[in-house]
C-alpha cells in the first residue's frame, strides 16, 4: 500500500513538472459597450532554464449582435512607454469581429500579439518588466 502512494506521488510529481505554464485568476481589464476585456498571467517554460511571464488577453462580446473592435495596444515596461509614439502603422494597431456571444482568448503557445503581451523574465530574472498596458482609442461598433 505504502509503495502504491509513494508511486502515485511521484506520477503526480512528474505529471506538474512537465506541465509547460501555469496560470493566475482572471482579472477583468474593461466592460465597454458589451464587450468584456480580461486577462491572465501565464508562465511558459521556452527551455530547461528559461520561463517567461505573458499577459494573455481573452475578449468577449455579450451583445445579441456582432460588433468591430480596433484600437491601439500600448504597453509601458519600467514606467516607459515604448508604444505611444510609434506612428501609424506602428505594428500595434488592431481591428478585431466579434460576432453575437463569440470570445476571442491568446494562447500561451502562440506568437499572437494582439492577445499575447510579453511581460517578463521568470527564470532567470532579467531586468525590465510590463508596468502598464491599455487599449488606446479603443472604438466599438456594431457590426
Amino acid at each position: 500500500m505504502k509503495n502504491n502512494v509513494n508511486n502515485l506521488i511521484a506520477i503526480l510529481l512528474l505529471l506538474i513538472s512537465l506541465t509547460s505554464f501555469t496560470a493566475d485568476k482572471e482579472v477583468v481589464f474593461k466592460e465597454i459597450e458589451g464587450v468584456k476585456i480580461t486577462y491572465t498571467k501565464q508562465e511558459r517554460k521556452i527551455n530547461a532554464t528559461e520561463v517567461v511571464e505573458y499577459i494573455i488577453l481573452k475578449i468577449a462580446n455579450t451583445n445579441s449582435y456582432g460588433v468591430k473592435m480596433n484600437w491601439k495596444l500600448d504597453l509601458w515596461y519600467n514606467g516607459a512607454c515604448r508604444t505611444c509614439d510609434k506612428p501609424s502603422p506602428s505594428g500595434y494597431e488592431f481591428e478585431l469581429n466579434l460576432k453575437p456571444g463569440e470570445t476571442v482568448e491568446g494562447d500561451v503557445s502562440k506568437d499572437d500579439l494582439m492577445l499575447v503581451i510579453w511581460s517578463k523574465s521568470v527564470k532567470p530574472v532579467r531586468e525590465g518588466s510590463l508596468t502598464k498596458f491599455d487599449f488606446t482609442n479603443l472604438i466599438i461598433s456594431k457590426n
